[in-house]
């Protein structure tokens, strides 16, 4: 019996389901005997997804004191970082978050997302007082939890203009900064839902889509571009991005009507891989240097104060605002600033937090 798209899409956010605990194999086998699998490869489906959670748990409770790569922050980077670490069977990769699988309505229905903000599900860090604000307290929020931002923000798939990437790679003397080397990662990683053009991915892990909503706000609005010479364009992230922009529909991480963050499209296919470990409600609190060389983190996790080991490489993804706090706590920093808190300095380094 041929499975048409849309039950292949709802077999898959059922096993996703099964992974996060949220329907029984029992459940999921119903579910995808009525999408057309037959009973054995329905069953074969559940005791997969049924693996990649007691996978989990098991190594959680048998958590090491060294593995190879460590990594801070289970957001955007640290999961694609952790994922594709981890495609080598014989790297130990241990992932840490400070918050939880995010598995709550908010986040995975898109109309909700506003309402993430001062949630368990992010941060939210005040500004100073500013001058140029009117003397105002602008509030920045920011991921918390499994996704990280990608879990909490609007779902706009939006890249970057040729001209950003040019002058990055002008700035640091690199050419893989260029555009021609990022549109070329851009297409590796999308999966594109609309029309094939040399500018899009079609077999990458991020599900990308136009928005659907058939908003009427939205024709007034390219027609009002047009009228003051704003040109009206089919893909904002294709040959818009070469040119001097457009004005048109904008593209969302959204699929079958739910979020599609980073973790559904990188982490959630790697939880049954024996060498991964995802610890979850889990804040580091410091880095231990060996040398010149980071080899350890500190970190609480169920109560208690633990050391674990990086052997080969320790990555810091902890956000914007807390990889440099984290490296600050650690005595990495500029060495005047650190003295003021009483914090011993390990490494002067007057451009971390600035």
């Amino acid at each position: 019996m041929a499975i048409d798209q849309f039950s292949l899409d709802m077999l898959a956010l059922a096993e996703e389901n099964v992974m996060r605990g949220k329907i029984t194999r029992r459940e999921f086998i119903r579910v995808a005997i009525a999408g057309g699998l037959s009973f054995a490869s329905a069953s074969s489906f559940a005791a997969n997804a049924a693996n990649a959670v007691a996978n989990q748990s098991r190594n959680v409770k048998a958590l090491s004191r060294r593995y190879d790569y460590v990594i801070v922050g289970a957001g955007t980077a640290g999961i694609v970082v952790a994922s594709r670490l981890s495609e080598n069977p014989a790297a130990k990769v241990l992932l840490i978050e400070a918050g939880g699988w995010n598995e709550v309505k908010s986040v995975e229905d898109p109309a909700l997302w506003p309402t993430n903000i001062g949630t368990a599900a992010s941060y939210v860090y005040p500004y100073v007082k500013a001058a140029h604000c009117n003397g105002r307290t602008i509030p920045l929020a920011m991921g918390r939890g499994i996704g990280g931002g990608s879990a909490i923000n609007a779902m706009v798939w939006a890249r970057g203009h040729r001209e950003n990437f040019e002058k990055w790679a002008e700035l640091t003397g690199d050419s893989s900064w260029g555009y021609d080397s990022v549109l070329a990662i851009y297409r590796k990683i999308e999966n594109w839902q609309g029309d094939p053009s040399r500018w899009r991915g079609e077999r990458g892990e991020i599900f990308v889509d136009k928005d659907r909503h058939n908003n009427p706000i939205v024709p007034a609005m390219m027609r009002a571009a047009a009228s003051v010479g704003i040109p009206s364009t089919d893909d904002l992230n294709g040959q818009t991005m070469e040119e001097d922009g457009g004005c048109g529909v904008a593209q969302t991480l959204i699929k079958d009507g739910r979020r599609y963050s980073i973790a559904n499209a990188y982490l959630y296919p790697a939880l049954s891989r024996p060498n991964v470990t995802v610890l979850t409600d889990s804040t580091v609190i410091g880095i231990e240097l060996t040398g010149d060389r980071a080899t350890a983190v500190r970190l609480l996790h169920a109560g208690a104060e633990k050391r674990i080991e990086a052997s080969t490489e320790l990555v810091l993804s902890a956000g914007s605002v807390a990889t440099p706090k984290l490296l600050m706590l650690s005595g990495i920093g500029d060495s005047e600033d650190l003295r003021k808190l009483d914090i011993r300095v390990a490494v002067h380094s007057p451009n971390v937090g600035r």
